[in-house]
């Protein structure tokens, strides 16, 4: 009895591993006609008003990757995501600025966040990052982040996310870079000269975990989890 009992709790918790995701038009009023809108992900697609699909936890050190066109005739848009929470994701119309929200079924609009951290806490480098409107520096300093991502109330939930490698400077010159920061109710001016650029992409949270990642500061490169 206890065996089958065992079974019984391992076949239920590997089946609660996926997430599944679907589209709700019901928000939309028709003005532009019938929506024809398409969502792919790891190989799977979905519209407006279709049966759910399920999809694995990510087990992967990388982002996954959302793919989106509004007919078959437009190309695809690609989107940063991390399936990493077993739940079900509506994605709805934007009454308001067209696009369309990632949300959790009985919870609302997802808010994106991220956990950011350097492999090595005794490196001389400085990384700007950057997630919506959200700035903020990462140095041997301050070696990790954790970011909530801002946006315009009425604006889909998808950020810009963005990675530089950047060297702080005193005295400006042709070629530097000015910016404010904004972070932590906060305001910092910086200026700098660019270094390299580790990433420059479109984000869309697929759950309030917040993604973690792990800058390698000799590769330049991301461990996602």
């Amino acid at each position: 009895m206890k065996l089958i009992f065992f079974f019984l709790t391992v076949n239920l918790f590997a089946f609660g591993q996926n997430a599944s995701f679907s589209a709700d038009s019901s928000y939309y009023d028709g003005y532009h006609g019938t929506l024809t809108w398409e969502w792919k992900l790891k190989g799977k697609t979905f519209q407006f008003n279709e049966k759910p699909i399920s999809i694995p936890l990510s087990t992967s050190l990388s982002f996954d990757t959302l793919y989106f066109r509004e007919n078959d005739s437009t190309d695809w848009i690609s989107f940063l995501c991390k399936v990493n929470k077993p739940i079900t994701n509506i994605f709805t119309y934007n009454e308001c600025c067209g696009g369309f929200y990632a949300t959790e079924k009985k919870k609302g609009i997802i808010n994106g966040s991220m956990t950011i951290k350097l492999s090595d806490t005794l490196t001389a480098k400085t990384y700007l990052i950057e997630l919506g409107d959200y700035s903020a520096l990462l140095t041997a300093s301050s070696p990790e982040l954790k970011i909530n991502g801002t946006r315009g109330a009425m604006d889909p939930n998808v950020y810009r996310f963005k990675i530089t490698e950047i060297q702080l400077i005193a005295n400006e010159h042709s070629e530097s870079n000015l910016l404010v920061l904004y972070h932590d109710d906060l305001q910092e001016t910086i200026l700098y000269d660019f270094k390299k650029l580790i990433i420059d992409s479109i984000f869309l949270p697929l759950s309030e975990n917040p993604v973690s990642i792990e800058i390698d500061v000799n590769e330049s490169t991301l461990k996602v989890k």
